[in-house]
């Protein structure tokens, strides 16, 4: 009776510890494969992210260079049928020429000052780029960073957006699903 109690007192333990073993090796195995493809797919859509808003730029250079060859004034551009989103001239390297901004209709930025500085300041959520013209004078124009422009992103990498301004969300794609993540953004 005691050689019995022994051999399945020791079968037991070699159970319990092959258990054990097998079990912390199982686990490591599954977090380090996660952790890794994660991983891939974390530089998968930024790489994805970064051609698509080069080519989304690229689109918005492209419109200007049309708008432009067709020699119409600068100061007065119809955006509606392009990818730009805004345009103005700077005068003086600081100070924005009036009548010379252009804002398609569905786009809203604020534009009280005349200043570049505090326009800039005002609305985080520009992407500007700037273009010498023949007159001395540059012409800004650019895409302004709304909810839309980052679901049409998102569903083009594959991947959930938020443009971050001050260490807490200003816009972020799909509005309706990630409303619930908002707080764990923050």
């Amino acid at each position: 009776m005691k050689i019995n109690v022994r051999i399945l007192l020791i079968t037991f333990i070699v159970v319990v510890l092959v258990s054990a073993a097998s079990t912390l090796i199982y686990y490591s195995l599954t977090n380090k494969i996660l952790h890794t493809q994660q991983s891939k797919a974390l530089l998968n859509s930024a790489n994805d992210f970064i051609f698509a808003l080069q080519q989304s730029l690229g689109d918005v250079d492209n419109d200007l260079n049309k708008i432009l060859s067709g020699n119409t004034d600068p100061a007065v551009l119809n955006l509606e049928s392009t990818n730009i989103d805004f345009t103005f001239i700077l005068q003086d390297d600081s100070l924005i020429v009036e009548n010379s901004f252009s804002l398609r209709d569905d786009i809203y930025l604020n534009i009280k000052s005349g200043i570049l500085r505090q326009f800039l300041l005002d609305n985080p959520n520009v992407i500007y780029k700037l273009k010498g013209l023949t007159n001395g004078k540059k012409l800004y124009y650019g895409k302004v960073i709304t909810p839309e422009y980052l679901d049409e992103l998102a569903k083009r990498i594959r991947a959930e957006i938020a443009l971050i301004v001050d260490k807490s969300p200003y816009n972020f794609s799909n509005y309706t699903q990630n409303n619930q993540y908002l707080l764990s953004i923050v």
